[in-house]
């Protein structure tokens, strides 16, 4: 998979996930280009009464010695309006990673958001993607 074809497959276990969805208060069609993105979000990106939302995106890719393959280096990000919010979800999303993509987690921890009051939690992957 390259990396466009990586985060659309995410989106997708993402999206059909019914324990996530509950958890990122998705109702409607509308709710999940805002709550699934696919893209990092900036701070002026996202309202703060909208919460919680994951967006996950290719930061990079790497070589290897195999011209077939790239180490991606895979962000998602976790924004919630409190700390408590996102152990429940980080764990679907590793749960998630282990399960479909055989991905431990490289590293992960908080991020400053830039908005007042919102908490950002980032997980980092580096799933080998195609070339």
């Amino acid at each position: 998979m390259n990396a466009f074809e990586y985060i659309d497959e995410l989106w997708s276990l993402f999206a059909n996930n019914e324990e996530l969805k509950d958890l990122l208060g998705i109702v409607d069609d509308e709710d999940y280009a805002f709550k699934i993105r696919e893209e990092d979000v900036m701070a002026e990106g996202y309202e703060s009464d909208r919460l919680p939302f994951i967006a996950m995106y290719f930061n990079e890719a790497w070589t290897t010695y195999n011209d077939f393959a790239n180490l991606g280096y895979l962000y998602i990000d976790i924004y919630a309006t409190m700390r408590n919010e996102v152990p429940a979800i980080r764990k679907i999303i590793v749960d998630t990673m282990h399960e479909h993509f055989n991905e431990r987690v490289r590293n992960e921890g908080q991020q400053q958001s830039g908005v007042h009051a919102v908490y950002k939690y980032r997980l980092e992957f580096t799933p080998l993607i195609s070339t």
